[in-house]
């Protein structure tokens, strides 16, 4: 897609421009912000812009070259994506430098988009800054993540720093009900519950809102006691959004008991908040969205997510 095609990133964007427009591109570049707010998706873009053969300064979609890059396989545009979370490793940094050293087969820069950047071990790091200290010509390497304390402060030197920023509650509402037809009341749901990070409202399927009501349904009407197996989560992602969801619901009761109901995230369960708001006392409420924060950051130190799991039914299945 064409970078005007791209929702919430305008700054980013023009700022990736001038470099089209000028044709003088850093070595490196880091892409940081919130996770889902379309930094994969600007970095393939750009990706495509630099390598198009039909336009400058953006991607035509069209040639084979942005085609290629579309379906990850063009031979000198690399992306490196790590799975749920895990480390990357110096070997995989190593087959990319067998890559590094040869001389573009079609593109006219080669690129090394490497995701999750905050998860190259010390050694993977250390290699990588090799490549960063002596690039050779014609080559890019674009570095995403969500964390840039975690990225080594002697990669960070060596690159251009590109920030991407969260959309605000009203922008995000506004471009979900016009450019993925959702209702008043999902767009603002999604728009509250996901903060700002686009990618992450529509990257989730369209049954988004029956998951989180069974997620919460689960909580609320003590599933730990009655039937544990009635939500189950595939993969660690599930689990985080289950986080998500139970952040909102407490989120919501918190609000209903100040009297405020303007700007609640589970609209659509309105009623069953408004019964449940007394069970609850304010600092029930604080503790347990305290505690679902603490595993948040639990399983962003990889903490196994089904004793995660167990945890949180443990502590927070109503009784």
């Amino acid at each position: 897609m064409s970078f005007n095609q791209i929702k919430g990133q305008d700054i980013a964007i023009k700022i990736l421009q001038n470099y089209l427009k000028t044709n003088n591109f850093a070595s490196g570049y880091i892409f940081y912000g919130p996770s889902g707010v379309g930094k994969k998706l600007v970095a393939k873009n750009f990706a495509k812009a630099i390598n198009c053969l039909e336009i400058k300064n953006d991607a035509c979609d069209r040639c084979i070259s942005c085609q290629k890059i579309e379906k990850n396989n063009h031979p000198d545009v690399h992306l490196l994506e790590n799975r749920e979370n895990t480390s990357i490793k110096i070997d995989e940094i190593r087959l990319l430098q067998k890559e590094l050293n040869l001389k573009p087969y079609e593109a006219k820069k080669k690129i090394f988009i490497i995701d999750n950047a905050q998860m190259l071990t010390p050694e993977a790091a250390n290699s990588l800054l090799k490549s960063l200290e002596e690039p050779p010509p014609e080559t890019i390497f674009i570095l995403i993540t969500s964390e840039l304390k975690k990225i080594f402060p002697t990669i960070l030197s060596r690159c251009q720093k590109i920030t991407f920023l969260p959309l605000t509650k009203e922008k995000m509402q506004n471009i979900l009900q016009k450019d993925y037809n959702f209702s008043n009341t999902k767009a603002q749901s999604l728009s509250l519950c996901y903060e700002g990070r686009l990618g992450k409202a529509v990257g989730e399927n369209f049954n988004i809102f029956e998951e989180k009501n069974k997620v919460i349904e689960f909580f609320l009407e003590g599933g730990y006691k009655n039937n544990s197996e009635f939500i189950k989560f595939e993969d660690k992602e599930k689990f985080r959004n289950s986080l998500i969801f139970l952040l909102s619901l407490y989120r919501d009761i918190w609000f209903v008991k100040l009297g405020l109901f303007s700007d609640l995230i589970n609209l659509d369960i309105k009623e069953k908040i408004i019964n449940v708001k007394n069970d609850y006392t304010f600092l029930e409420l604080e503790n347990k969205i305290q505690f679902i924060c603490n595993l948040e950051e639990y399983l962003e130190q990889n903490v196994n997510y089904k004793l995660l799991f167990n945890i949180l039914k443990i502590n927070l299945c109503k009784k």
